[in-house]
């Protein structure tokens, strides 16, 4: 338990703490936490002090916790070796001195807001302990301290610069000396090999860093499901051997950082890219639990402006949410681009042969090729909305009496479609009655 010196409480709420700079004082009272820092700052900062603050918090029965707001000297304590031979076997300077400088504040206590009578809050901080003079050595505003205990600390780095830099070693891309030139570029000029060796290896196995704040899981998690393909795209620009090198380069860095990754290249007789497909571990479980029913879903605008297809197969999970099972990319959209595409699937997910029953697709695949990737699938679908919407009007929007010809198609054959009955449930068999 803590103890308390007894001292003559004074309770005087302080709220504005620019009449106490030159001095704090035991028993003195503070509106909130708020207050009680922002006078600490002030004092410490007068005097150059650097400190360090921590929040303990006391388990108390039948009564609230006490929780207490201390602030000591960056030299208080002392060195404690980890090494075999003790204290003397040590291989760097240890700054600690054990220094007595600290200041320790307390939530007030329902005795002490009862004896007040009603000055007091709830959120109060009183100043229970003071030792304002530093000991040991230690002066509070030493140049050589302060610098080595800055570096120590560590760099503080622009959010967006470190979200960069973590995307790009995850995907492979980066190495030391590459980390080390955008930190240059970024104004870190002073900035050594040592330390972006340090930071490329925090970012690669994802550990804390100063400044850093990664995206939430759930959008980690969608960006590892469609993993980048403004990036793939962009690693085919050196063409020939050199893009599917780079590519290889990208997919065995995630590969390395990604559970269950997995990939498939395919390039012609010139060693040019021809086709690649990748899948995660998050992918292979949807396809395994919802996969009866696929539907390949082809990109080729908006962000594709280099002509590529895009390919992503897409699933409709238990909660009608559509859900990536595999992505890919090739050269064009034809008949062998789908038939290498799904067989790529069924190659990392061997399952899906069996697993898949219907395929459709905003193109007009054909059936043979999906046959021959999936045997078992017995039904093979196109898009009625991509078509109408998409491949109508831009294959027949020049004729001259189109509004008549769009409304006779939807007319005639769009309405009178019978709503198909599927011979299967969508729901894996482990949730049928």
């Amino acid at each position: 338990m803590e103890e308390e010196t007894n001292v003559t409480t004074d309770t005087t709420v302080t709220e504005d703490t620019t009449n106490y700079t030159d001095m704090l004082r035991e028993g003195q009272i503070f509106a909130n936490v708020d207050a009680f820092n922002a006078a600490v700052d002030t004092f410490c900062n007068d005097r150059n002090y650097d400190v360090n603050r921590s929040t303990t918090r006391n388990k108390n029965v039948n009564q609230p916790d006490s929780v207490y707001y201390r602030v000591v000297c960056v030299r208080s304590g002392k060195f404690k070796s980890e090494s075999k031979g003790g204290e003397d076997s040590r291989t760097r300077t240890s700054n600690k001195v054990n220094c007595g400088f600290k200041i320790t504040g307390r939530l007030v206590n329902e005795a002490e807001i009862r004896r007040s009578n009603g000055s007091l809050k709830n959120e109060s901080v009183k100043v229970i302990s003071l030792q304002l003079e530093h000991t040991n050595g230690c002066k509070g505003s030493d140049e050589l301290v302060r610098a080595t205990i800055t570096q120590q600390r560590g760099r503080k780095y622009l959010n967006s610069h470190l979200a960069f830099l973590h995307k790009e070693c995850k995907a492979g891309r980066y190495k030391t000396t590459d980390v080390q030139d955008k930190l240059t570029e970024y104004g870190y000029t002073d900035v050594t090999l040592k330390e972006a060796t340090n930071l490329r290896y925090r970012l690669m196995n994802d550990k804390n860093i100063k400044g850093y704040e990664p995206p939430p899981e759930e959008e980690e998690g969608k960006q590892i499901d469609y993993l980048f393909n403004h990036d793939l795209q962009k690693e085919l620009e050196a063409g020939g051997q050199q893009s599917v090198d780079n590519l290889v380069c990208v997919h065995e860095g995630l590969s390395s950082q990604i559970k269950g990754y997995d990939y498939k290249m395919v390039s012609d007789d010139a060693n040019r890219f021809s086709g690649t497909a990748w899948q995660t571990g998050r992918m292979r479980r949807r396809l395994r639990d919802c996969g009866k029913l696929i539907f390949l879903d082809d990109s080729r605008s908006g962000i594709n402006t280099a002509g590529f297809c895009f390919w992503n197969v897409v699933v409709i999970d238990h909660n009608g949410k559509v859900q990536t099972v595999m992505a890919a990319m090739t050269m064009s959209p034809t008949n062998e681009a789908a038939y290498w595409v799904l067989s790529s699937m069924v190659q990392m997910t061997p399952e899906a042969a069996d697993i898949v029953q219907c395929v459709m697709s905003d193109l007009g695949v054909g059936v043979e090729p999906i046959r021959r990737a999936l045997p078992n699938v017995g039904f093979c679908g196109a898009c009625v909305w991509h078509i109408m919407t998409i491949d109508f009007p831009k294959n027949v929007g020049h004729i001259a009496d189109y509004e008549s010809c769009k409304n006779f198609v939807y007319k005639k054959l769009v309405r009178n479609l019978s709503l198909l009955t599927w011979p299967f449930s969508l729901l894996p068999s482990s949730s049928l009655p």
